[in-house]
């Protein structure tokens, strides 16, 4: 017969005068029964949990001496803590066994960094359950982030520089800062009687005999030898000189917006004006040599069989609607440097040549017959030590015969300045100065593709 009653060994109230006996538990052997304190034998099961009854402190035996509250209440009024609720957990995204099999797509780029700030901060999650979102930290300007290993460009610090930057700087250090013979001058400004080098770089194409461009076997831009011998022809089409002239006047436009619109940086004024010139060439006799200074005769007399030069010139310049004479130039040209370029439809020449003008009267020359005058429309730009010149030349006596010219020019007083600083060991930009001229080139020539 099986019982289920509930055991209550304080079935009656503890009087003061009787001090509580401590309760034992006998089990007796074969048979799940225990008898507590002489009661009646009552039947468990063994599945059922046991009770386990402990005896009463000695403050609780003080505490309830001379009351006549029942021990079972004294038990009942001790407070129960709760267990601990652990907060909900809140995903930003489906988990993984919410998802669908379809949805394999990446998470954008904010959802990373949600997730990503989402994680709890030294183990503990934020009150309500909500996550304050962390701050995507933003990479340090001119740090490159190497996992593994830290980052260093060139085992030695030293940056090698560009090779044809390079050419050029040696090009103009040799002909123009090592020479004090003659002056120089700024880009564009009219050469003292006692002469001044001019330095100039013209767009253009290197040709063979047969006047197709050369096909050097090399992949990337590359300077020649300064006595190479090859031609190069500085024209170009109409429709080429017509998209340099837009692009040019479209940089004009923005660059007085004040700051670049990529970089936000402050950026110079282009400033440009037109010209609309008459250059008509007279030949300059032998006494008329005699009269120019002694280093200027040594080189006209001198014979230029690279340049094929003839007799000297002079160039007397006019205005187109006035007539007048605004310039007369005897010009001579001393080196060049070519450069082939077979990434780009176009080549350029950096030349430098002898400027100086001359005080004479052009009507007691002979006029050069060889030479018909040029009608000419320039478009000049000017950016800080460099000058570009895009020229339209229309012959004179053939008015359907057009050729079109683009050339930089840079300051040679500035060129020589720095130079001497370069030599001399001080702090200088002389490479910085001359790699800004030959980018300008650059920038030019590959408005087009190749």
């Amino acid at each position: 017969m099986d019982l289920h009653k509930i055991v209550n060994a304080q079935d009656e109230p503890i009087r003061p005068s009787e001090s509580p006996q401590t309760p034992t538990v006998t089990t007796k052997p074969g048979r799940g029964v225990e008898q507590i304190n002489g009661s009646p034998e009552v039947l468990r099961k063994e599945r059922l949990p046991s009770i386990s009854i402990s005896p009463r402190t000695t403050s609780q035996e003080n505490r309830l001496e001379g009351s006549s509250v029942p021990h079972s209440n004294a038990q009942a009024s001790t407070p129960t803590t709760k267990p601990k609720q652990t907060p909900r957990k809140r995903f930003i995204t489906p988990p993984i066994y919410a998802q669908r099999c379809k949805s394999t797509k990446p998470l954008p780029k904010h959802k990373k960094e949600m997730v990503t700030s989402s994680a709890p901060q030294n183990g503990r999650a934020a009150p309500n359950g909500h996550v304050p979102r962390m701050q995507p930290v933003r990479p340090v300007a001119g740090r490159v982030d190497q996992p593994h290993t830290q980052y260093q460009p060139v085992f030695n610090e030293i940056i090698p520089g560009d090779q044809v930057v390079k050419s050029v700087c040696d090009f103009l250090f040799q002909f123009v800062v090592g020479d004090d013979t003659f002056g120089t001058g700024d880009a564009g400004s009219l050469p003292p009687p006692s002469g001044q080098f001019e330095i100039e770089a013209k767009i253009g194409r290197l040709v063979d005999r047969n006047k197709c461009r050369v096909n050097f076997p090399v992949a990337s831009e590359t300077s020649l030898n300064v006595d190479y011998d090859v031609s190069f022809e500085s024209s170009m089409t109409g429709s080429q000189h017509e998209h340099f002239n837009n692009c040019l006047n479209e940089e004009v436009k923005k660059s007085h917006t004040g700051f670049n619109e990529k970089t936000q940086k402050p950026r110079i004024p282009l400033q440009y004006k037109r010209l609309l010139e008459v250059d008509s060439f007279y030949k300059l006799p032998r006494w008329e040599i005699d009269k120019l200074p002694h280093a200027v005769q040594g080189l006209l007399k001198m014979p230029s069989k690279h340049f094929h030069q003839k007799d000297p010139k002079v160039r007397v310049t006019r205005n187109q609607k006035t007539g007048e004479v605004t310039a007369q130039i005897i010009k001579h040209r001393l080196k060049d440097l070519h450069v082939y370029c077979p990434r780009s439809i176009f080549d350029y020449r950096v030349s430098v040549s002898l400027e100086l003008n001359w005080d004479g009267d052009a009507s007691s020359l002979p006029r050069d017959t060889e030479a018909p005058d040029r009608i000419k429309n320039r478009m000049s730009y000017n950016l800080a030590f460099c000058q570009i010149d895009l020229t339209q030349v229309t012959n004179a006596e053939r008015a359907d015969s057009k050729s079109h010219e683009l050339e930089v020019e840079v300051s040679s007083s500035e060129v020589k300045r720095q130079g001497k600083l370069a030599a001399t060991a001080a702090e200088n930009q002389y490479q910085p100065l001359v790699k800004g001229f030959i980018d300008n080139v650059r920038a030019l020539s590959r408005l087009f593709p190749s």
